[in-house]
């Protein structure tokens, strides 16, 4: 693919999301976000999709390092044994919270033609930033760049952060949790180079953060 042809691509990606957020106006209510759960709040139930410990534990199994060597063996392992149970956790983790909490996002439903891992996490961001209050991330979240990412939008924009049985949770005990999983997944010999950068950058911001207060 040419240059040229990649931007046009991009471009129809591109406003292909700003639609997508757009609808989200039309089903959630215009008012500032808070971090402190309510009766209206907006919950968004961070799940492994294309990553996490599932994914270690499948490569672990066939005795590769990378993602393309599964390929290698199976091109629909990844769709098969680690997205299609990564989203089917998410939704029953989702249908959990809907039990008690009315407004539930769960991106692993969301699918558009064409879009790669970078424009699913642009929409995401968005979401979250838009009208997301409360981010509920699912158990072993720590392993799943995305999850960590998330965790990051959160902590930026300061939304709620809780654990799968709603507790709040301590940021300083999970960037722990997350070095943890980054040198568990390094001593494995495994590429944690993603997650290790996402967890300098929550370090630092709350390093930040506290200075401020």
């Amino acid at each position: 693919m040419t240059l040229t042809e990649r931007l046009i691509q991009e471009g129809h990606i591109l406003s292909a999301i700003k639609a997508a957020l757009s609808m989200g106006g039309s089903v959630f209510e215009r008012r500032p976000r808070v971090s402190t759960p309510g009766p209206n709040s907006v919950y968004y139930a961070s799940s492994p999709i294309t990553t996490g410990k599932r994914m270690f534990d499948v490569m672990k199994q066939h005795n590769v390092q990378t993602v393309e060597a599964l390929k290698e063996i199976d091109p629909n392992i990844v769709k098969n044994v680690i997205m299609d149970p990564n989203i089917r956790d998410g939704q029953v983790f989702s249908q959990e919270l809907r039990k008690t909490r009315h407004l539930v996002i769960c991106p692993g439903d969301f699918f558009a033609k064409g879009w790669a891992q970078q424009h699913y996490m642009a929409f995401w961001e968005q979401i979250i930033v838009r009208y997301v209050d409360v981010i509920v991330f699912n158990d072993l979240w720590q392993y799943s760049n995305g999850c960590v990412e998330e965790f990051f939008i959160g902590l930026q924009h300061s939304r709620g952060l809780y654990t799968r049985e709603l507790e709040p949770i301590d940021v300083r005990a999970c960037i722990s949790k997350i070095k943890d999983a980054v040198n568990e997944i390094d001593g494995q010999g495994y590429d944690a180079n993603k997650l290790y950068d996402l967890h300098r950058r929550i370090d630092l911001f709350n390093d930040a953060k506290l200075l401020t207060l």
